[in-house]
């Protein structure tokens, strides 16, 4: 029978080539995360522990196929940090921001306060038009992380952070942070147009 980290590599190379990865990979990798779910965080919950596992295999899928995770340097102690990571978090309890509350002046932190609005004054037509002078000064990226953001919204009802949307998207929190900056700077020059 193969060994974890034999399965995590194999996994990691198919998926990094796109291609549908062996059952029998996917199931020493997924039970493995169980098993040591089960070992380390005793407090969570079985649907907990399972959110956990499939919210790891998400992220590893999106890695893998983007280049982030190199199949020869031991991807199985990569997938295991990422469920650690999100075990925890399900330990620290939610930190999540509901739509209606993303308005509130209290909400921390620069980064996530333009993630939770993108901009207070914008409306949907104001943030189309900002995508759309994104899109002519190709940055590309920057829209593809905005349409990230309005599905996730739309999906968990509430506003994602940057750290929701930089393993959303396998990228890092600073990439984040640096194109929603940016993006907001194209909402100010729509805002500055239809208000002058």
């Amino acid at each position: 029978m193969t060994d974890y980290p034999t399965a995590a590599r194999q996994l990691v190379a198919a998926l990094a080539q796109r291609s549908s990865p062996d059952g029998g990979d996917l199931g020493i990798v997924l039970g493995h995360l169980e098993e040591e779910l089960s070992g380390r965080f005793r407090t969570l919950s079985l649907a907990d522990r399972n959110d956990v596992v499939g919210d790891t295999l998400m992220s590893v899928v999106g890695a893998a196929q983007n280049g982030k995770i190199d199949p020869e340097s031991k991807p199985g102690g990569y997938i295991w940090r990422i469920a650690e990571r999100r075990a925890l978090d399900r330990l620290r309890g939610p930190t999540e921001v509901p739509l209606e509350a993303a308005d509130a002046p209290s909400f921390p932190a620069e980064d996530d306060a333009i993630a939770a609005r993108l901009d207070e004054r914008a409306r949907g037509k104001d943030v189309y038009l900002a995508m759309r002078l994104a899109r002519a000064d190709g940055n590309h990226r920057i829209n593809r992380l905005v349409s990230e953001w309005l599905v996730f919204a739309q999906e968990r009802q509430r506003a994602p952070s940057v750290r929701d949307l930089a393993e959303r998207m396998g990228i890092s929190h600073d990439t984040v942070a640096r194109h929603l900056k940016i993006f907001a700077g194209y909402l100010e020059r729509v805002l500055g147009e239809s208000e002058g």
